[in-house]
């Protein structure tokens, strides 16, 4: 699993941070009353965006781990959790990243994230080969349309 490198900020600004669930019900208006909801699906992103402050030293780590490790923002990652948990797994958002010089060499790089849906998955799971494992995050099997992801890992 691809990790947010700890070079590099771990933690949003502050007064930047903004991070908003989308929905997962499903509304219908009704012709008198209120209207019907329901729970349409637990696989719901949770969109969540702000700036980072780093150095231009930073800022190339940043790009060559973007381009190459990531790349170019298509492979999830776990990225520190903006409250302070455990890392969370993401992936890059709809805005890709951008950068702005505030001073000097002081830049800021606007980042925009999806964090992932994570859910636990029934017991029964198929014995894995050796050298490969279902991926856990917080305790739960961390499922892409309602199957757990399963990763090689390094010997």
């Amino acid at each position: 699993m691809i990790v947010w490198p700890e070079t590099l900020p771990q933690r949003y600004l502050r007064d930047r941070f903004r991070a908003k669930p989308n929905d997962g019900r499903l509304r219908t208006k009704t012709s008198t009353g209120p209207g019907k909801s329901r729970l349409r699906s637990r696989a719901v992103l949770k969109p969540m965006s702000g700036r980072l402050e780093m150095s231009g030293a930073q800022l190339d780590l940043f790009w060559a781990w973007f381009e190459n490790d990531i790349r170019g923002g298509s492979i999830p990652f776990l990225f520190p959790d903006p409250h302070g948990g455990l890392p969370i797994l993401v992936m890059i958002g709809d805005e890709m990243p951008e950068e702005s010089n505030t001073a000097g060499d002081r830049w800021e790089l606007s980042l925009s994230l999806d964090r992932l849906p994570v859910g636990s998955f029934e017991p029964g799971l198929p014995e894995l080969p050796a050298g490969y494992a279902f991926l856990v995050q917080d305790g739960a099997y961390v499922l892409v349309d309602r199957v757990p992801i399963i990763v090689r890992v390094a010997a």
